[in-house]
């Protein structure tokens, strides 16, 4: 009995170790299995930014909202003395509509238009209401507009010479230019450089203003030239260079001034420097015939005291010579020489030698005579204008041809400038001098000068 109960005892054992077959290990149901709950909010997530679509309308707004502070309202092609409308956006429209409450006058002045970088002092906006801007359907609207008045006033030296920097750097055809606009001394916004599109006037009228005007300036000197007034006297005399100079100045400067009232509609100013250059000039041409005057006076004078001088000289020579001619029939009258009496002989000598004297003075004095006859006629021309004026009766003189260079000089750069600006230029001081000195010269070498220029 007790082996049996032993191999019980065994057999009891086993199954006890038969449960332990640790084949729970399936527990495969590892949560870990279920953790991929794929029930992935992931996928509801695209549900909730769903509401992410809804954004866009909320910034939709800010996609209106311009990128720029001030635009130029389309007004097609606009020329000097026109008028542009600025509109005004953003920040900048704050700062100006907070400071206009308080201030208007300071501000309205202090709101600077820059055309291409050129501060134009003296243009003052006038305030419009934004519906006067135009802005399209779908374009945003200003909060402020500004209207420019595009005027150059002559009389207000900085908007004259801004607009003379300006107008410089311009062709003469219609371009793009860049508008600014900025508050008091803060840097200027810019609008796009292609919103407006800027002109003096058409390329046709500036083109026949130009030509004309040349025409009538070489015009006229041809036609002073061909009329004798540029002459120092009568038809036979030379052409005057002060003259000359005169009327060369005279006739640019006039038609200059009518060319740009023209294209510019308005009574241009004509500055100091000009109307020294005028002075300077005019003076020149009235020394000149004062010095010419004033050597003929003076030569005709002096051939008057030499023709008296001759005049009493062969009242002189009358006597003496009946006296001569007795003595010498005297002497003719007596056979034998030895036996004329010697007081006679010498009294032959004397008058002979009195005479002969008496003749050189008349001789040379006749000489005299004639040279001053030819300082009291004007000089004679050597039949070109141009050989005149740079020529004294010794030829091609060099003072005379430096101030027909200077002239010429300055003229050009009168026009070119004049052509450029549309407004009279100002000479700086020291070439007003260098021509002053230059017609000094002139002036100074033609006291001594022969008649003959």
């Amino acid at each position: 009995m007790a082996p049996q109960s032993a191999w019980a005892q065994a057999a009891e054992v086993k199954p006890a170790e038969v449960k332990a077959p640790e084949v729970k290990t399936p527990e495969v149901k590892t949560p870990e299995v279920k953790a991929p709950e794929v029930k992935t909010p992931e996928v509801k997530t695209p549900e909730v930014k769903a509401p992410e679509v809804k954004a866009p309308e909320v910034k939709a707004p800010e996609d209106q909202k311009p990128r720029y502070q001030i635009k130029v309202a389309p007004s097609g092609v606009v020329e000097i003395g026109g008028v542009i409308q600025v509109g005004v956006f953003g920040d900048f429209a704050n700062t100006i509509t907070a400071k206009l409450k308080t201030e208007p006058a300071a501000v309205k002045c202090g709101l600077k238009l820059s055309l291409n970088g050129v501060t134009m002092p003296g243009l003052i906006p006038e305030l419009r209401p934004p519906e006067a801007f135009g802005a399209k359907t779908g374009e945003p609207v200003p909060a402020l507009v500004l209207m420019y008045a595009l005027d150059r006033d002559a009389s207000i030296e900085l908007n004259r010479k801004a607009w003379d920097t300006f107008l410089s750097r311009l062709p003469f055809d219609t371009q793009s230019v860049q508008v600014g606009v900025g508050l008091d001394n803060d840097v200027p916004h810019l609008a796009d450089p292609e919103e407006l599109q800027f002109r003096v006037r058409k390329l046709s009228t500036i083109r026949a203003v130009i030509i004309v005007g040349l025409i009538l300036f070489f015009g006229f000197m041809a036609w002073a030239i061909c009329m004798g007034m540029l002459r120092e006297s009568d038809g036979a005399s030379a052409h005057s260079l002060g003259k000359t100079q005169m009327a060369f100045w005279g006739f640019l400067v006039a038609f200059s001034f009518l060319g740009v009232w023209i294209i510019s509609g308005k009574m241009e100013r004509i500055p100091s420097q000009v109307l020294i250059l005028l002075g300077i000039s005019g003076t020149t041409g009235l020394g000149s015939v004062l010095i010419g005057s004033s050597k003929k006076t003076t030569a005709a004078d002096k051939k008057k005291e030499l023709e008296a001088a001759n005049a009493e000289d062969k009242k002189t020579l009358e006597p003496l010579k009946v006296e001569k001619t007795a003595l010498d029939a005297d002497k003719l009258a007596v056979v034998a020489p030895a036996a004329w009496p010697e007081d006679k002989a010498k009294r032959l000598v004397v008058v002979m030698e009195s005479i002969a004297h008496l003749e050189a003075k008349v001789q040379e004095r006749t000489a005299a005579i004639g040279v001053q006859k030819d300082e009291a006629e004007p000089p004679k021309t050597t039949g070109s204008w141009l050989k005149d004026i740079v020529s004294d009766s010794n030829g091609l003189s060099f003072y005379r041809l430096q101030v027909v260079l200077w002239t010429v000089i300055l003229g050009f750069i009168f026009v070119s400038t004049i052509i450029k600006t549309f407004t009279m230029p100002e000479f700086e001081n020291t070439l007003l001098v260098l021509m002053g000195i230059s017609n000094g010269t002139y002036l100074g070498f033609k006291i001594p000068e022969k008649q003959g220029g």
